[in-house]
């Protein structure tokens, strides 16, 4: 059954905290043809703090000192140290292109030293530690050029040089817009790229293979090897060029670089055109995705060989009732702040839930967005950014989601729904509410009425550090994937639903009354236990004393207390009589 929401004219609560920080602003040119320099690392030098320039070569720095000195590096330029006071004088890097030294290099005449140095590579990754960072993930999607998604999402990371173990989702928001009618989404790229391993392939999320996963054997079988340039005289740097000798599509070609003295990569460019392995499927059983051609792209940091990012293109059409439509996507991920994590979310999501539908039921946190970094928006990203907002949708940006005139999708609704003081629910008895249905329950078997339904609220919490002090925020939420109801629609049992929902909240604002007084998320933490604990407990004595309702006397009793806690009446609203 379904939620039927009454607006009521009842007062609610909610607080932010927004603190505005001054920012270092400059641009990464090469010194030559002063084109700017995308994803180019800026590291802080002696601190563990780093960024990557956009696709316009520009970059922000947040909290820096007139005394700090950024280092700048990138991938076949020579690296560059600037004080943050010149750079406040003049914020233009120049970077210069490193000198390559191909033709002082004698080469075999079967490359097999070209093998062995990707052999040498692979063991190294294999030897790699294990890192945690925070990381930032975008992605922008055009149909026939027009933009349809723009996707930003951050995420707690584990990872080996060799690829990511797990990406913890920790907030997000989309822009969106129709094309002829349609919507085109990307509903999990971030799963790929976890499986996007350089030494693993996995079957589950089937990928092209690249030279990091075979045996010398099979390498020497399915690539031809090219050296393409050398950097560096002491401890040279090859780039070297891997073309898959059958075109099957289901290897990758493209590019390894890799140092020869101590065989650490410094990046590897995956590509493939038409691929015949790929992991991309049509959201819809009609739709049909045709000629995948992408690149992914693993970059690390040229200080510490430690993974800096991972960058995604991918083009394709796609079929609907033989009419091909033209997309592609770019995106992303960048690991910063080595070694901190975002304090977790306290929600339990689904473990299948896509990013899309974790962003979609979030509320906007205005103090998570001031205060975080991502990438400096590109002038195409400001621009996509506008139209969104005049042609489609924006959602998490401000909090609301306004369809369209004409826009019936369902695209944005989502199976959490918030405690609001201005609004009742109602179970209405012809649709249903959830997807979690028992079909073994029902009002004939069921030997008992709670047999008949399960209603599941949560408290959400998401704490970020805000100057000195934790900024918390919190919301009740009424968890619609654990919910079902089987039930006929009864005055009582809308009450004994609407108390229910009222319990989690008068626990969540007692949480925000309490951790006002706490500055460490380890208490936080156990204070946030406790309270769900103390509400949990509540909530089970209230539901065995009403009795889904039935008992008046305690359903009285029970909308007393919610009166007095929360100033609303649910006896009166729903019209329960003696």
């Amino acid at each position: 059954m379904r939620l039927l929401l009454k607006i009521l004219t009842l007062l609610g609560m909610t607080s932010q905290i927004i603190i505005a920080q001054n920012a270092l602003i400059a641009t990464i040119k090469d010194k030559n043809d002063l084109l700017p320099i995308s994803f180019c690392a800026i590291g802080v030098k002696n601190k563990s703090l780093s960024t990557i320039s956009n696709e316009d070569g520009v970059f922000t720095f947040k909290n820096l000192s007139d005394t700090d000195t950024l280092v700048f590096s990138y991938l076949g330029y020579t690296k560059r140290q600037l004080s943050v006071k010149e750079l406040a004088a003049q914020p233009l890097v120049l970077l210069s292109p490193k000198m390559n030294l191909l033709q002082e290099i004698v080469i075999s005449s079967d490359n097999s030293f070209l093998y062995e140095l990707i052999l040498k590579a692979r063991k190294k990754l294999l030897e790699s530690a294990e890192y945690t960072s925070k990381t930032y993930f975008t992605l922008e999607t055009e149909v026939e050029k027009q933009p349809t998604e723009l996707i930003e999402c951050y995420y707690n990371s584990s990872f080996t040089n060799s690829g990511i173990k797990e990406m913890k989702f920790k907030n997000g928001r989309i822009g969106m817009a129709g094309y002829k009618g349609h919507y085109f989404i990307n509903t999990n790229i971030s799963r790929v790229l976890i499986n996007s391993n350089l030494i693993y392939n996995y079957d589950a999320i089937p990928l092209p293979y690249n030279p990091l996963q075979l045996s010398k054997r099979e390498l020497k079988r399915a690539y031809l090897l090219q050296l393409k340039s050398v950097n560096g005289t002491d401890a040279p740097e090859y780039q070297i060029e891997f073309i898959p000798r059958n075109t099957t599509g289901e290897y990758y070609k493209g590019y390894i670089w890799i140092n020869t003295k101590t065989y650490q990569i410094s990046a590897v460019i995956l590509t493939i055109d038409k691929a015949k392995r790929h992991p991309f499927l049509p959201l819809f059983p009609d739709g049909k995705i045709e000629q995948a051609s992408f690149s992914i792209n693993h970059y690390f940091n040229l200080q510490d060989n430690r993974p800096e990012h991972i960058s995604f293109k991918l083009n394709f059409s796609y079929r609907n009732d033989s009419i091909a439509t033209v997309m592609q996507s770019k995106g992303i991920l960048f690991f910063y702040d080595y070694g901190q994590l975002f304090s977790p979310l306290y929600f339990n999501y689904p473990d299948e839930m896509s990013d899309y539908w974790r962003i979609v039921s979030l509320s906007y946190n205005d103090n998570f967005w001031m205060n975080n970094k991502g990438l400096v928006y590109s002038d195409k990203m400001k621009k996509g950014i506008q139209y969104f907002k005049n042609h489609g949708q924006l959602i998490n940006y401000n909090g609301k989601i306004t369809l369209r005139k004409g826009d019936s999708t369902n695209l944005f609704e989502n199976n959490y729904l918030m405690w609001d003081s201005v609004k009742r629910i109602a179970v209405k008895k012809d649709l249903k509410l959830g997807k979690k249905e028992n079909p073994k329950l029902n009002a004939f078997h069921a030997e008992f009425i709670s047999d008949l339904y399960r209603i599941k609220a949560q408290i959400f919490m998401d704490v970020n550090p805000s100057g000195d002090s934790l900024h918390i925020f919190t919301k009740t939420v009424l968890d619609v994937y654990d919910t079902y109801v089987n039930l006929t629609e009864t005055p009582e049992f809308n009450c004994y639903i609407n108390i229910y929902f009222d319990l989690y909240e008068t626990g969540r604002r007692q949480l925000v009354t309490t951790c006002r007084k706490v500055k460490s998320t380890d208490e936080i933490d156990k204070l946030y236990k406790k309270i769900i604990s103390d509400t949990e407990e509540r909530v089970a004595r209230f539901s065995r004393e009403v009795q889904s309702g039935k008992n008046k006397k305690a359903l009285q009793k029970w909308s007393d207390i919610i009166l007095y806690e929360l100033h609303i009446d649910n006896i009166k609203l729903f019209n329960i009589q003696p």
